[in-house]
């Protein structure tokens, strides 16, 4: 790469940089924000979990109780502007997984209703692995659960995530019963 691009590429990463500072937008600068990555991969991961036949074995529930607490701390943090009491953060991260074998007993009712109410389903495993609808409802259990917990941002950004990728639209704060099916 020649010098002048690389001069070029600073001056534009500098207006960038400076661009980024949008006086209509709170100051962010003392607050983190959740990482909406990271949001997403710990989605995956707890779907790896509950469904390890499906998407595989290589889960680690340590792993998804330390990026879930740091995650929640900073949703927590931001919302509220405060400073951040780590042992809540800790708590709603033991609430939230401690509700995982009840949201998975109700993902297998659930599943129950996708088989029985498509007479297109060929099978279980089909419903699990291609059917949009049952992942839409399995990630809006997990954010509701977190909308229940009042824990701020996240919830919402899984439910806009997976109303990206499924194009199904469930607000997190949305009660639905047993047996469920889109």
């Amino acid at each position: 790469m020649n010098e002048q691009i690389k001069k070029e590429l600073k001056d534009i990463e500098k207006e960038i940089i400076e661009a980024s500072s949008n006086p209509s937008i709170s100051d962010r600068s003392e607050w983190n924000l959740p990482n909406k990555f990271m949001v997403n991969q710990i989605v995956k991961e707890i779907e790896k979990m509950m469904f390890p036949d499906f998407f595989g074995y290589d889960w680690n529930l340590t792993d998804i109780y330390l990026h879930l607490k740091q995650e929640i701390q900073a949703a927590w943090c931001f919302a509220n502007r405060c400073d951040c009491n780590r042992d809540s953060s800790e708590q709603l991260t033991m609430d939230f997984l401690h509700q995982i074998p009840t949201i998975q007993k109700l993902l297998w009712k659930d599943l129950d209703a996708f088989y029985e109410g498509d007479p297109a389903a060929k099978s279980k495993e089909e419903v699990v692995m291609s059917y949009p609808g049952f992942h839409a409802v399995f990630v809006h259990r997990l954010a509701h659960a977190l909308y229940d917990m009042n824990v701020p941002m996240i919830p919402r950004i899984m439910s806009e995530e997976v109303h990206s990728q499924t194009g199904i639209d469930i607000n997190p704060g949305a009660q639905i019963g047993e047996y469920f099916f889109i």
